[in-house]
């Protein structure tokens, strides 16, 4: 139940689309009079409902080890937008032909206010930053990318061909460094793939992070390169564990394991 509850947190968010939505699906139930529109905009989201919120379905995705990051656009196939802003019409239309004395454009405009009051905004002074690079990446995955290449060069006497450098990056920065570089390999990108990956990846997304954990999982699968984020919690002391990193690049720090 937990799955599904995440699966909710997620596509839900503040919770006002999916109160719009049901609020809709009433309005379309109440105020519609064709059997056809009720038939498409109602029952086509009862089996995506009957997938998303059943608990047995949750069961099998977390026993599978899919994340709900990516199993929540299973929502996405909800006519969540079409369906409110059909709804929407239903309201100007029954308002236009029972109350004639009021502006047609008046009920519009008040159902635009009202979602841009609901809404948050998808940039804002807190969310959007200046470009650092030409590749309009963080600058910290392009300096720690650049180092891990450089001692992996060094590592290999200079034969590119022979540079070992899988590398674990922590969840704030793991789906950028191969939009820098293509050719680097990575225990995990955005998504997880492997058991190694979601083990460490699940780790690193915890309150207090099992450092031992990660290290043993990381150097069992072969990971050359690990970056840590000093501003985290560990439960063991990073400098008895790994020493000293080989480069410290804002709050990030490298360590060569293998």
């Amino acid at each position: 139940m937990n799955y599904i509850g995440n699966l909710l947190k997620l596509y839900s968010g503040t919770g006002w689309l999916l109160l719009l939505y049901f609020f809709s699906l009433v309005l379309l139930w109440g105020l519609e009079k064709e059997k056809d529109k009720k038939t498409v905009f109602l029952f086509t989201a009862v089996p995506i409902l009957l997938i998303v919120l059943n608990p047995l379905v949750g069961l099998i995705l977390n026993a599978a080890h899919i994340l709900p990051e990516r199993m929540v656009r299973l929502y996405w196939l909800l006519p969540v937008g079409i369906c409110i802003a059909y709804a929407f019409v239903l309201i100007v239309r029954y308002v236009a032909g029972k109350h004639k004395q009021i502006p047609v454009l008046f009920v519009p405009f008040l159902l635009i206010v009202a979602l841009l009051l609901l809404g948050s905004p998808v940039q804002s002074r807190e969310t959007f930053t200046k470009s650092e690079n030409l590749y309009k990446l963080p600058q910290e995955v392009l300096d720690l990318t650049d180092a891990v290449n450089a001692d992996a060069l060094a590592l290999s006497g200079g034969d590119e061909e022979r540079t070992e450098r899988l590398t674990v990056f922590p969840p704030s920065l793991c789906a950028y460094p191969r939009l820098y570089d293509p050719s680097l390999p990575l225990l995990y990108g955005r998504y997880p793939q492997t058991d190694a990956g979601v083990d460490v990846f699940d780790n690193f997304n915890r309150e207090e992070i099992n450092l031992s954990r990660i290290m043993e999982t990381s150097t069992n699968a072969g990971v050359d390169y690990l970056i840590l984020d000093a501003t985290r919690t560990y439960g063991q002391d990073r400098a008895e564990l790994l020493g000293e990193p080989l480069a410290t690049i804002g709050d990030y720090c490298l360590y060569r394991l293998n």
